[in-house]
């Protein structure tokens, strides 16, 4: 499996995403969106984790970093 990071524009703004390659559904992308405590410990493992188990199955999985665009704080 192969990791990424990315900087997605979002109109002007620079949303760092991480993408987990997988082999095999690559007509498709499974998003995985953090909850109101963004990417912070243990929550930013469990979802690399995550993401990582789906690539291994041949999913393609992104995690964007959306706060930078709200601007929300964990």
């Amino acid at each position: 499996m192969m990791t990424d990071l990315l900087n997605i524009d979002s109109h002007g703004t620079a949303i760092r995403t991480e993408v987990f390659h997988g082999q095999g559904h690559q007509d498709a992308a499974i998003v995985l969106a953090h909850g109101s405590d963004g990417m912070t410990e243990p929550w930013a493992a469990l979802i690399r984790e995550y993401a990582a188990d789906l690539a291994n199955q041949g999913f393609l999985t992104v995690v964007p970093g959306y706060f930078a665009k709200t601007r929300t704080v964990p």
